[in-house]
């Protein structure tokens, strides 16, 4: 399969195949409070962490819908039940 197919998107899937940020850093330094907004908001330091694809780890299941993943830096490790 190599074009996006809305059948691969579903609760299982996105369970099983969604990626990993691998965030270690705690809930803490993840969110902050906006006194401004008056809501939470991700800290600048976690959407630094999250838009970097080095720091994702991706199912091997995301291979079948998006094969080329790889050569962006993107880390494929295998989920429980995979082999």
């Amino acid at each position: 399969m190599t074009a996006f197919n809305e059948d691969w998107l579903t609760p299982e899937n996105q369970v099983t195949a969604a990626p990993i940020i691998n965030w270690n850093r705690g809930l803490d330094r993840a969110v902050c409070h906006d006194p401004v907004a008056g809501c939470l908001r991700f800290t600048k330091e976690f959407e630094d962490h999250v838009c970097d694809a080095n720091n994702w780890t991706f199912s091997k299941r995301v291979l079948e819908v998006f094969p080329g993943i790889r050569e962006h830096g993107a880390i494929i490790a295998p989920r429980p039940g995979e082999d």
